[in-house]
């Protein structure tokens, strides 16, 4: 699925150039016009404050624009579910950590709105755990196979979404941001065992619905640049992931089955915007 993702993201980058590029002839700059008038022999100036609101206006630039931002999100709770495949018994495990995430858009701004289409992740949380254990289908009855030892395993989120953003100004060069998003995630579990494990690591994934939104500030410096500041919720849908039969290096035959649930993070995000 990520992969499918880097396709769509790449696919959408290359005609936004496209259309930047045939855009580039027509376009120009409008300028303040002074008017001057005459009346009994008196000049009178069009009002300053028609000038600097022009001037603002000026700085608010329409177009395509590209962006990226970093998230540092409060520690997530994940509680995942993993059953017995062959009993059907259920154990249960509360994860929790800090996570950081990375996304790029490409979107279309109006001078109070922008839509966009992005893509990142979220790295983490990461745990220690003393144990592992899989389900071992040779043991009466079947039981918790203690495959491996002091076993790092980390959860990571990579995300495309679709996203609008309403961005009223509120100063001359600062705007609000209300924003809303929806999409598609790949939810990964990747497991790391210490040197000399007789194993691989095997690494586990499933696909979420996410939904949330965002409330900022945004900077604008000149025409084309902008810095947003602010806050992300993002919910996630709960999903699972099973896998085969396996045989390991022993000879022991196993099966894994876990569920995470349905889990939100809250986080705040610092972003730079580039509008062509």
């Amino acid at each position: 699925m990520r992969r499918i993702f880097t396709k769509i993201f790449s696919v959408v980058l290359f005609l936004v150039c496209v259309a930047n590029a045939n855009e580039l002839d027509g376009g120009a700059d409008a300028g303040v016009v002074v008017v001057d008038s005459s009346v009994s022999g008196t000049t009178f100036n069009a009002d300053a404050s028609t000038a600097e609101k022009q001037n603002s206006q000026k700085k608010t630039k329409s177009g395509f624009f590209f962006a990226t931002d970093l998230t540092l999100n409060a520690a997530p709770k994940l509680h995942i579910v993993q059953t017995n495949p062959y009993t059907q018994e259920q154990t249960s495990t509360d994860v929790r950590g800090q996570t950081f995430g990375f996304s790029l858009y490409l979107g279309m701004k109006f001078p109070n709105h922008r839509f966009y289409l992005g893509y990142g992740g979220y790295f983490g949380p990461t745990v220690n755990k003393k144990e592992a254990y899989w389900y071992d289908r040779n043991k009466d009855p079947f039981g918790r196979y203690p495959f491996c030892e002091d076993i790092e395993e980390s959860y990571d989120t990579y995300l495309l979404v679709l996203g609008y953003d309403f961005t009223p100004r509120i100063r001359q060069d600062t705007r609000l941001i209300l924003g809303a998003f929806v999409g598609l995630a790949e939810f990964s579990k990747t497991s790391k065992y210490p040197e000399g494990a007789v194993d691989e690591p095997p690494t586990y994934s499933t696909d979420l619905f996410v939904y949330g939104a965002k409330v900022g500030v945004s900077y604008e410096f000149g025409s084309s640049f902008s810095v947003d500041l602010g806050l992300r919720y993002t919910r996630h849908s709960g999903g699972k992931y099973e896998t085969d039969e396996e045989t390991s290096a022993d000879g022991v035959s196993y099966r894994l089955k876990e569920e995470v649930k349905p889990f939100g993070t809250l986080g705040a995000f610092v972003g730079l915007a580039y509008t062509f």
